[in-house]
């Protein structure tokens, strides 16, 4: 009993350290000039367009080991990547609010092309993690179908490379350490090309669909995205005026 009568005030010592920081970070993200709910909507939105295309484009290049229904993996991959997309879209308002403060519409703005470019960038960087893995299949397949032939031609008599191959093609091979003329490094290399056209192109469609998502969510919004202490907040060139409740001395 002694025992436990010596520990119990560190316990509530303890107890109450826990509380006070929670009331710190409650009190915090009360303070944020971003309306929660606001944030989470153009996260939401954004991630699941992202996902959309994401799934689209695993389908038409991915590779065959990683193939399952589009519409489960479009609603895993959407949910997986949606905190991602929150924080870049949190911390793309934020940035905005620091940055753009003076003037609704400069800050409508900066806050549309902000959220648009941050949660695109981390689509891009998701469409570019699957391609890799499914790169990654692909070679090992390519690499065990070269291995069933006993006599496979070669990349000349394939597409007649010889000596005007591609100076990509050509630094290709520098770096994997392979000969220029093998059937094998030839399709593991227009493989790898098939995946950087198309990330091309998902990252021009990632950021065409964002940018207009987010203009049509933050013009929609525009009223509900900031905190009512922003609303309130003056126009560009307009003066503060006094406080409520005093006079002009």
């Amino acid at each position: 009993m002694p025992l436990l009568v010596s520990l119990s005030p560190g316990r509530s010592i303890e107890k109450g350290c826990q509380m006070t920081t929670l009331s710190r970070l409650s009190g915090s993200a009360r303070r944020l000039p971003v309306r929660w709910p606001a944030a989470a909507a153009l996260a939401i939105v954004l991630a699941y367009c992202d996902g959309f295309w994401l799934t689209a484009l695993q389908g038409a290049i991915g590779a065959a080991e990683r193939a399952e229904p589009p519409f489960g993996r479009w609603l895993r991959d959407s949910t997986l990547m949606l905190p991602l997309v929150f924080l870049a879209v949190l911390l793309a308002l934020l940035g905005a609010r620091r940055w753009f403060a003076r003037g609704r519409r400069r800050l409508a703005v900066a806050a549309a092309l902000l959220v648009g470019l941050s949660s695109a960038g981390v689509g891009i960087a998701e469409a570019a993690a699957s391609s890799l893995i499914d790169y990654q299949y692909q070679v090992r397949h390519l690499a065990l179908q070269h291995s069933f032939g006993a006599a496979q031609p070669s990349a000349v008599d394939l597409i007649g490379l010889g000596s005007a191959a591609p100076l990509s093609y050509a630094l290709y091979c520098s770096l994997r350490g392979v000969a220029a003329d093998s059937a094998a490094a030839l399709m593991e290399y227009t493989t790898l090309m098939v995946h950087v056209r198309a990330l091309a192109l998902a990252a021009l469609v990632l950021l065409a669909t964002n940018l207009a998502l987010t203009a049509a969510l933050v013009a929609a919004m525009s009223g509900r995205l900031w905190s009512p202490h922003l609303a309130a907040s003056p126009r560009a060139g307009e003066p503060a005026g006094p406080p409520p409740g005093r006079a002009l001395v």
